[in-house]
């Protein structure tokens, strides 16, 4: 007869066993639908926000390229840039430099906020503005995609082409984030804090997008874990633990505190005129969400440097409260600011410039 204590650890081990086969099958099942075209539960299951985090991730963006998403990897990937915008890659001077005449040139640094996605931007409002343009030309070098590290780099590489510029360097508060990605719609370079200096990784860049992926591949080992740790399967206490996202966002404040204050310090070194935008997405902490840290860190540092900015989201609520208008009025459908957003945003820019 089999005694209570061997019959316990039968159980144990047949316990055991059995999460191992179900863990076994489940981790396939997930490996198949993702993978490999089978279609039973992949319209709920196959999107990288459950396996990944958006905002800290190398893996997300690597999976939503495989996924299919809309974004395709650079052709030619910039060596030092990742991917580039209205401006040449060797030299960094503008396409449009050749516009600017005898006035001053106003440089725009930033993401697809300052680049806009509707067919007006500020460029388009601000050059065609009698008052403004008849001294000033604004060029936009902001990138779509763009995280403060690449926003920072590009500063560096093209703002020195030009003779007492007007330099506004944007960014949005999710930039913060991008700073901690090596991939995003391609390889892109990122800055780490070492012994407080800010030292560049990642670069050159890859000629060839694919070849970084291939020798660069997902990290993760487990598609199972990487559910159960991204979704609500357990207590949201436990899930920020095992992630680790206490020390990720303390690394990106770190990372992104330095990357202003290089910015900041070097305008003031040159004495180049300058003042910085801040843009908010449409999220939760637009307003004042779990994640308003980014706004905090945004503005301590300014303050801090008494920088001259635009709070894009200080200039919506006033609207807000002016014209009665919900926060989504203020947004295309993509989640970037629409034409009455720029227009609104556009005069405080002029107001700026003609200060300066």
């Amino acid at each position: 007869m089999i005694s209570r204590r061997r019959r316990i650890a039968y159980g144990i081990a047949l316990a055991a066993v059995s999460v191992m086969l179900v863990s076994g099958f489940l981790e396939l099942y997930l490996r198949a639908i993702l993978f490999h075209n089978f279609t039973l539960g992949d319209g709920l299951l196959k999107h990288e926000g459950l396996y990944a985090d958006y905002f800290s991730d190398d893996d997300f963006w690597k999976l939503r390229y495989y996924f299919g998403d809309i974004y395709s990897l650079p052709e030619h990937p910039h060596p030092l840039l990742g991917w580039v915008g209205e401006f040449d890659r060797v030299t960094y001077y503008h396409n449009d430099e050749n516009s600017v005449g005898k006035r001053t040139p106003v440089l725009l640094y930033g993401d697809s906020f300052a680049k806009c996605v509707t067919p007006v931007c500020f460029q388009h409002i601000l050059n065609g503005d009698k008052d403004f343009s008849k001294n000033y030309y604004l060029l936009n070098y902001a990138v779509g995609g763009y995280g403060l590290d690449q926003i920072e780099l590009l500063y560096e590489k093209s703002n020195k082409l030009y003779e007492d510029p007007v330099v506004i360097f944007s960014f949005l508060t999710d930039d913060i984030d991008r700073s901690a990605l090596s991939f995003r719609i391609g390889q892109k370079p990122y800055y780490k804090v070492e012994n407080g200096a800010l030292v560049l990784n990642g670069v050159p860049v890859d000629p060839d997008a694919k070849h970084f992926l291939k020798e660069h591949p997902i990290s993760i080992k487990s598609y199972l874990w990487a559910y159960l740790i991204h979704n609500k399967v357990i207590p949201e206490r436990v899930i920020r633990y095992l992630r680790g996202d206490e020390q990720k966002v303390e690394m990106k404040k770190n990372v992104s505190r330095a990357i202003i204050q290089k910015t900041i310090d070097d305008l003031r070194e040159r004495h180049v005129r300058f003042f910085v935008i801040v843009f908010q997405p449409d999220w939760p902490d637009a307003i004042d969400g779990p994640d308003s840290w980014r706004d905090t860190l945004s503005r301590e540092i300014l303050d801090r440097n008494h920088v001259p900015y635009i709070w894009t989201k200080g200039l919506i609520l006033a609207d807000m409260k002016k014209t009665g208008k919900n926060i989504s009025e203020y947004f295309d459908v993509g989640g970037h600011y629409n034409d009455y957003a720029n227009n609104l945003i556009a005069p405080e820019i002029k107001k700026m410039v003609l200060e300066h």
